[in-house]
């Protein structure tokens, strides 16, 4: 089952990571049979595996995007970050994500940093992943790629917003 991402990405390279995302989401959504036409061309390496797999069972769908997203996860870029953040929140296997985005910091933190300035949803995941890996002694990467950013009054809030978290929520 992971062949499929494993060849979509030896030839798309990081071009196409959104089409793994999709198809590893689509597993924790009730289709149709009509909706798998919604393929284009680019995606015809995924769209006979999504055709077989549309009718199976909650835990299977659970366990193959498991196993996609573990053949996703052989994608070692910060390309890869925003991807594996989307399914930590969206994907059946969201732990296999989460896993990877803890064990690859030289990737996710280049990764996630232009997330989690957008003030949004994703933003504020990507913010306590980067949180827990401050926790876990990668204080001195995130340092060094936030100094990297060009808008450096955003990068401050950020590392505010980073290092100077309480772990109280306030509204």
């Amino acid at each position: 089952m992971g062949e499929k991402p494993k060849k979509w990405l030896v030839k798309t390279k990081f071009s196409a990571l959104d089409y793994i995302r999709d198809s590893i989401i689509q597993l924790s959504v009730k289709t149709k049979k009509d909706k798998t036409d919604n393929f284009d061309d680019r995606s015809y390496l995924l769209s006979d595996w999504f055709q077989d797999n549309l009718f199976r069972t909650s835990r299977q769908k659970s366990s193959i995007a498991a196993e996609l997203t573990s053949a996703f996860g052989l994608a070692k870029a910060p390309e890869v970050a925003p991807y594996m953040l989307e399914l930590s929140l969206s994907s059946p296997a969201g732990q296999v994500a989460k896993n990877w985005l803890r064990q690859n910091p030289e990737h996710t933190i280049p990764g996630l940093i232009p997330i989690a300035i957008e003030n949004n949803k994703l933003g504020k995941a990507a913010i306590d992943i980067l949180r827990d890996l401050k926790l876990k002694g990668h204080e001195e990467l995130i340092l060094a790629w936030l100094e990297e950013q060009e808008n450096k009054k955003t990068a401050e809030k950020l590392k505010e917003q980073i290092f100077k978290y309480s772990g109280v929520q306030t509204s």
